[in-house]
């Protein structure tokens, strides 16, 4: 009777479920409850609010290593646009630089001691070369002098994409059929500033990309200017409703009864569908007939467990429509018995009343005096005071007296005490209110987040769960703002902010999927497993230990220690005084050329296609999750054909990558910026362990040029991005996508300008405690919140 009893409840839930997520997506259609008695919100949709335009991008980091052939030849593509412009000094055109030969790894200056080491920085292993005369644009330095211009070995964008913007035969470079790139002047800008000219990408950034940008967007676009230069929009943007995901799911059934998270753990499949790398925006948060099902199964196991150890209702009578039996101090562990049937439903008949006890109603201590007669106490009001407990955690709030009611409603009509009990937590774990994150009221303009709208997105951001008490509380009173500040202090120092971790570093930097197995490490899957599982390790726990000690945010770039148990030091080959299951601090000494997150192991493990390691692969992830200027996959055909077809070449990877860098094939404007940054890595193997040889057998030389400056290795480039600052900004946007469930496009300008916004309200070395409290309480965060859409 019990199964059928949860059976029913599981189909009106499926069918409400279904309805409620439009049967694929948890963004669309209506909001009513899952269970038919239980209460209900019923929102009218609100018609979505439109973005501001586009903002000012990240640059992406761009070189070209001595060792990889790119030909320059006279005339070379030029910019595809990127974004807002800023009237300033005449702009001029950067030349190329040309590296000289970098010394490889074995002639590296003498290795320093593992110890911490001096704040003076790292010399440079070969000193700049001199810079060419830079060509002075005419007159003016104006956009159109700019366009037009020629630079040393590169060519004008004008030789490409032909003075009017209609593109130059055989070379493409139609700019009006540009796409995404101009979407808005900031893309625009971004373009030419990344990745234009090819092959000598950067030549022409900041004043210059923006005074070329502003003259293609209003001479050869015809676009207006209006609206595409200033920051002064506020914040327009609102979050999709969403479903909490896997993850949020666990943690909050965790954190509400302490057991059966297990059950939604193994039962649901991990999320697939990902904005940024992250499963926390809403119109990527699907369901489907397969996933209610396994969730509704998941919440019925979970009911059970739950009641089965005492964790809901436990204080309350063991049958459904007797009085409570014992008194208060009443423990059901001990020596404690009595020969009432209602202890003898608790220890069985072998339950016997003690030689001292002063009745056949008491409960007695074996071994102590009688305990006070048993007072009868209301079985309803005992299951109330559970279900408001358990309801105000899962729902985010205070239940209604209506939804009490219903929810009793359901435990009456079982007519039994624990079908009851199981029966309300299926309809609580079941219902939108604990599903979805929700407004708290239908708005139709931008506000302030509520204290309570506030105190859940705090949670789910730095927790991965529901708010705790002391938030609800806070909340409740109204005044979390208040103490806004202390609040995110005191939730970054809890250990639930380990959850952080795998919720936002493991998306961030992509820590599953991998393709390498153990044979090709020459190891077994066994201890391929426990390697990459300290990999992971490390990378969390060093993100962690930066933003937990405010150590400045491009320390996740350029840091020389980081978190190492032995068998991962012998992996990297250092030395580490930790033992196998416990990770210590680690300084690298110079020689190893480790740097910051985009040496470990976990991140360029992500490079294995499954067959070998990928140059282009290692030059797309550190772009993508450091500098957020990973060139986008080609969605053409012809294109991605052509990729595949040199990919399965018997040629070496410098002649493909001399091939991709070639003006003329359709490939080279992005594989100019990809290219030069994945080949730095070469100088580390399959899962990250160092290498004596290219992917040619060549004698490692990764040297190249980015951004104007020459490197030696992946040490040295790593401070070239630092410098560079763009990392602030990429950090804040995935954050942000991570925080808010919805896109945040480093091309839109409302986007771009409240994380500007951010960066400078922190000002100096940003300190990563300080730039994620930051994030948190500016607009972005803290106005306009989720609407119904």
């Amino acid at each position: 009777m019990l199964v059928f009893g949860f059976r029913w409840v599981g189909v009106l839930a499926l069918v409400v479920l279904l309805c409620a997520c439009g049967g694929s997506n948890s963004s669309e259609g209506d909001n009513s409850e899952l269970l038919p008695t239980e209460p209900g919100v019923s929102p009218t949709p609100v018609p979505t609010l439109e973005p501001g335009a586009s903002p000012t991008p990240l640059p992406a980091p761009t070189s070209t290593p001595t060792a990889i052939p790119i030909p320059l030849p006279s005339e070379q593509p030029t910019p595809v646009p990127s974004e807002t412009p800023s009237p300033s000094p005449t702009p001029t055109l950067a030349p190329p630089v040309q590296p000289t030969p970098i010394p490889t790894a074995s002639a590296e200056p003498t290795p320093e001691p593992s110890a911490p080491p001096s704040p003076t920085p790292e010399p440079s292993l070969q000193p700049m070369p001199s810079p060419e005369p830079t060509p002075q644009p005419t007159p003016g330095g104006d956009g159109e002098s700019l366009y037009k211009l020629a630079s040393g070995s590169s060519a004008s964008c004008a030789s490409c994409h032909a003075e009017d913007g209609s593109g130059v035969a055989g070379r493409g470079g139609e700019i009006l059929n540009c796409g995404t790139n101009c979407n808005s002047l900031s893309a625009l800008e971004s373009k030419i500033a990344l990745s234009m000219p090819i092959g000598n990408a950067a030549a022409c950034d900041n004043d210059c990309a923006q005074a070329v940008a502003r003259y293609i967007w209003t001479a050869l676009m015809g676009k207006s200017l209006d609206g595409q230069l200033s920051c002064d929009v506020g914040i327009q943007k609102t979050s999709p409703m969403r479903r909490l995901n896997k993850t949020e799911i666990v943690n909050a059934v965790h954190d509400t009864f302490g057991i059966g998270s297990e059950h939604f753990a193994t039962s649901l499949a991990d999320e697939t569908e990902v904005v940024g790398g992250f499963a926390t925006v809403g119109t990527a948060l699907t369901t489907s007939r397969e996933w209610t099902e396994r969730y509704l199964d998941a919440a019925t196991s979970v009911a059970e467990d739950i009641v089965a150890v005492g964790e809901f209702g436990m204080d309350c009578s063991a049958d459904s429509g007797a009085s409570l039996p014992f008194p208060p101090g009443f423990s059901l562990d001990g020596d404690q018995c009595n020969t009432t049937s209602q202890c003898r439903s608790v220890f069985g008949q072998s339950a016997n009343d003690c030689a001292n006890s002063g009745a056949s109603n008491s409960i007695c201590m074996c071994g102590g005096a009688p305990c006070a007669d048993a007072t009868a106490v209301d079985n309803e009001a005992c299951v109330k005071t559970a279900l408001t407990q358990s309801g105000n955690a899962l729902f985010r709030r205070p239940l209604s007296e209506a939804e009490v009611n219903r929810f009793i409603g359901l435990y009456t009509a079982a007519n039994d005490h624990d079908s009851g009990l199981q029966h309300i937590i299926v309809a609580l774990l079941t219902s939108p209110n604990f599903l979805f994150v929700l407004p708290d009221d239908e708005r139709e303009t931008i506000r302030k987040l509520s204290d309570r709208e506030l105190a859940e997105r705090l949670s789910l951001a730095l927790w991965g769960s529901l708010p705790d008490k002391r938030l609800l509380e806070l909340a409740a009173s109204g005044s979390l703002y208040e103490v806004l500040d202390s609040e995110i202090d005191r939730m970054l120092d809890d250990p639930k902010f380990d959850r952080f971790g795998e919720g936002f570093v493991a998306p961030w930097l992509g820590l599953g999927g991998y393709l390498i197995e153990g044979s090709d490490l020459n190891v077994s899957d066994e201890d391929w497993a426990l390697l990459l599982e300290d990999m992971r390790t490390e990378s969390k726990l060093f993100v962690a230990h930066i933003i937990k000690n405010n150590l400045p945010v491009n320390e996740l770039y350029t840091a020389d220690y980081s978190f190492l148990n032995s068998r991962l030091a012998e992996h990297y080959g250092v030395e580490s005084e930790a033992g196998e299951s416990e990770f210590k601090l680690t300084y690298f000494p110079r020689e190893a050329h480790r740097r910051g997150l985009m040496t470990h192991g976990s991140v360029l493990a992500k490079a294995y296609d499954g067959t070998k390691t990928s140059v282009v692969k290692r030059g797309v992830v550190p772009l993508e999750a450091f500098s957020c200027g990973a060139p986008e996959p080609p969605d053409d055909p012809e294109i991605e054909n052509a990729v595949n077809d040199q990919a399965a070449a018997d040629k070496t990877e410098k002649e493909k990558i001399a091939e991709r860098a070639d003006p003329a094939q359709p490939c080279a404007g992005c594989h100019a910026v990809i290219d030069p940054v994945g080949w730095v890595f070469t100088e580390f193997g399959v899962a990250g362990e160092r290498v004596a040889q290219d992917p040619d057998g060549d004698p490692l030389n990764t040297g190249g040029v980015l951004y104007g400056e020459m490197f030696a290795d992946a040490y040295e480039m790593a401070a070239v991005i630092a410098d560079r600052g763009d990392f602030e900004t990429c950090f804040a946007t995935k954050f942000l996508i991570h925080s808010l469930g919805r896109r945040v496009d480093k091309h839109s300008r409302e986007d771009n300008c409240a994380i500007e916004n951010v960066v400078e309200s922190v000002g100096g070395p940003v300190g990563a405690r300080d730039f994620i409290k930051a994030m948190l309480q500016s607009d972005i965060s803290t106005v306009s919140g989720t609407i119904f859409e």
